[in-house]
């Protein structure tokens, strides 16, 4: 269930400040829910160092969007995933096929190597790969992504809702 919204500027914000909203937002959840299990998800500010050291220095679970890079890309699990949905795609000459498989990856500025999971869709007009970085275990890839971490996009969508019928231009949904 969705908890609280932030609407900032259009700039992307710190890891530092990013993990002070979070330290603030957790704290009042644990003075009424002390036993409550938290899981954090959100786009790719999220996956800060600062952010995924903090989840996971206080229990917290995580998934986050990862932003699109050439190491995650070229990841030899990723590649051959990829490669496999194209073939796909092409032999059996659909619009779309969509893969998900799994990797571990660590960040240059990330201290330890994390969960990544990579949903990769083939189309007509090309490759397209999202990732996330995720504490969660136990589920498979296909269910994190699509159900767990997909879920977002209902939240971005009632902010684009509470947009349009409260004319509130000039924030962000991103």
């Amino acid at each position: 269930m969705p908890v609280a919204f932030i609407l900032h500027p259009a700039r992307t914000p710190s890891g530092k400040e990013v993990r002070g909203h979070v330290r603030r937002l957790i704290r009042r959840i644990r003075r009424h829910w002390p036993h409550t299990r938290i899981t954090m998800r959100g786009d790719g500010h999220y996956a800060r160092p600062e952010v995924l050291a903090w989840c996971e220095a206080h229990g917290i679970e995580h998934i986050f969007g990862l932003p699109g890079n050439s190491a995650l890309r070229d990841d030899p699990v990723i590649a051959a995933t990829a490669d496999a949905c194209a073939v796909i795609r092409a032999e059996r000459e659909l619009i779309a096929h969509r893969s998900h498989c799994e990797t571990t990856y660590a960040a240059k500025v990330w201290k330890t190597a994390r969960r990544v999971i990579a949903r990769i869709e083939a189309t007509t007009l090309g490759m397209d790969i999202r990732t996330i970085v995720t504490s969660l275990k136990g589920s498979m890839p296909e269910r994190l992504c699509e159900f767990d971490y997909c879920d977002q996009g209902r939240a971005e969508n009632l902010m684009k809702l509470h947009k349009t019928q409260l004319k509130s231009d000039r924030t962000s949904c991103m």
